[in-house]
């Protein structure tokens, strides 16, 4: 527990209030210099006086604001982890940069957006940043809790912390009734299922068990922090020194690339972009894996309900790697939206259900707010940046992951909530 809460004491948080803006945008720099002084100003309240200059951790959310159109998710990080490595004049300079060194040090990414379409629209941005020791050693702690290493302690099986690859009983039924009684529908056909329940009937249920169908397909295929913590195993073995406990992270860790890569929504893309046009090998890729995703599994297309991205990178041995934010906004994001056309809300895929009207005076009204937004767009996206393992090509690789994007069942929020929970319980057991 001490360990964690040290951890927890370490990591550097911050809220802002105002809109988030990208560098397409003109005329920013009193907006990005009230970011850096705000920025400093919380640095200085936590006690950061220096950059960070190991690899790190970032998560960051953008709650955008709707009075013009809002940049797209993957044009806003780029912009802020360069005003996050800006010169710092008053420190010494070989400690001048703001809070990064460098953006080669972002090892681990997540990136979460929502609109500002609440009345009065307030938007804000909020980051977290810890050293990606701390944030492997967290998602180790969660997976010994879920995996019952503390369950002799009162209170702790309470919490219930679980990690099921199919969810609960409960959990796996419906996800299996939803795709079941979206398929017996779609086997009837048109005409017989027009002919059995009326043409606006059958319509109408056929589009709501294919939302249903298609929420409980992708929501099972976000990585969990237990398999992220099996990812970066490795990590952890090399500090250790420890051959054997290696060669056992690598084979864990192999196991849960193999099992991502099972089953719909999962492209790998080979090696990233080295030579001068490869850039548009990469991107010809995505679009062709995005494709075919399509054509093998028809129940996605087109999707109704919201979704997210994590890519997995493997860096190269010898050539330069591709920055976190860049492999996203360069090679996957754009061409997903494109490709796949998300719904950007739970708002806009109700409103892809029911084209013709939308008939409840709130949500029309949300709609309406919501009319300068991008309609496609993911709600999130993760990029993880795992160690090397033996039989990976010296190139390097890129895998990507379409997965549920429900504003709701945003996981890590979930994570860190439960490790702050058990934490909670552990200090009163102690007394």
């Amino acid at each position: 527990m001490f360990a964690y809460r040290r951890r927890k004491e370490a990591r550097i948080h911050f809220w802002l209030d105002g809109d988030a803006q990208s560098k397409r945008r003109l005329n920013t720099e009193t907006l990005d210099e009230q970011f850096i002084s705000a920025v400093a100003k919380a640095l200085k309240e936590q006690g950061r006086h220096s950059p960070f200059r190991v690899p790190v951790a970032i998560r960051m959310h953008f709650h955008v604001g709707i009075d013009r159109t809002p940049p797209q998710i993957h044009q806003l990080p780029t912009h802020y982890l360069d005003l996050l490595q800006r010169p710092v004049a008053s420190r010494r300079p070989n400690l001048r940069r703001l809070l990064l060194q460098d953006d080669h040090l972002v090892q681990a990414l997540f990136c979460t957006y929502s609109f500002a379409d609440e009345e009065p629209s307030a938007p804000y941005m909020t980051f977290e940043v810890t050293t990606l020791t701390s944030f492997v050693r967290d998602l180790e702690l969660h997976r010994k809790i879920a995996l019952g290493d503390f369950d002799v302690i009162d209170g702790v099986r309470d919490l219930n912390i679980k990690h099921s690859h199919h969810g609960t009983d409960d959990e796996e039924e419906l996800r299996d009734e939803s795709v079941d009684e979206y398929r017996r529908l779609a086997q009837l056909g048109e005409r017989d299922g027009r002919a059995r329940y009326g043409a606006k009937l059958y319509d109408a249920l056929l589009l709501m068990q294919k939302h249903s169908a298609q929420r409980e397909i992708l929501k099972w295929r976000e990585l969990r922090p237990i398999d992220v913590a099996t990812l970066y195993g490795p990590f952890l073995g090399r500090r250790r020194r420890d051959e054997l406990f290696q060669k056992i992270n690598e084979v864990s860790a192999a196991n849960v690339r193999q099992l991502s890569a099972f089953g719909v929504a999962c492209a790998d893309l080979g090696p990233p972009a080295a030579q001068p046009g490869d850039s548009d090998i990469v991107r010809r890729k995505v679009r062709s894996a995005l494709e075919r995703m399509r054509r093998q599994y028809p129940i996605l297309d087109p999707l109704l309900t919201t979704v997210g991205v994590t890519i997995l990178y493997v860096r190269p041995l010898k050539t330069q790697a591709i920055d976190l934010d860049n492999l996203a906004r360069r090679f996957v994001v754009p061409i997903v939206h494109e490709e796949l056309k998300p719904p950007a809300t739970s708002l806009h895929a109700i409103q892809n259900l029911k084209p013709d009207a939308v008939e409840d005076e709130w949500r029309r009204e949300s709609l309406e707010r919501l009319r300068r937004a991008h309609k496609y767009q993911i709600t999130r996206y993760q990029v993880f940046a795992i160690p090397r393992i033996g039989n990976d090509p010296p190139e390097g690789k890129i895998t990507v992951l379409v997965h549920g994007g429900d504003e709701m069942d945003e996981r890590w929020s979930a994570y860190r909530d439960e490790l702050d929970a058990w934490e909670g319980v552990i200090a009163t057991s102690h007394g």
